[in-house]
């Protein structure tokens, strides 16, 4: 049975305001109760979080400076 994403989504946001790991966990223990699934998705989204850190510090797209000399089409 998959877990409430709704649910998952809520204790996640909730879990991610709580710094500290043992307070984190207490609050885990009592969210996802005896679901063992639930509490496997939130810990996943909460493992992924350190992973996204810096994702849009860069751009997606930084032209060469061969690119940023070229004047576009029409100008001189």
């Amino acid at each position: 049975m998959n877990p409430n994403l709704q649910q998952a989504d809520a204790i996640f946001q909730e879990a991610l305001e709580i710094p500290d790991g043992a307070a984190r966990n207490e609050y885990l223990n009592k969210a996802c109760g005896d679901d063992l699934e639930l509490r496997a998705l939130v810990e996943r989204l909460l493992v992924a979080v350190p992973n996204l850190s810096g994702f849009l510090d860069q751009p997606a797209y930084r032209p060469s400076v061969e690119e940023e000399t070229i004047s576009p089409a029409g100008e001189s």
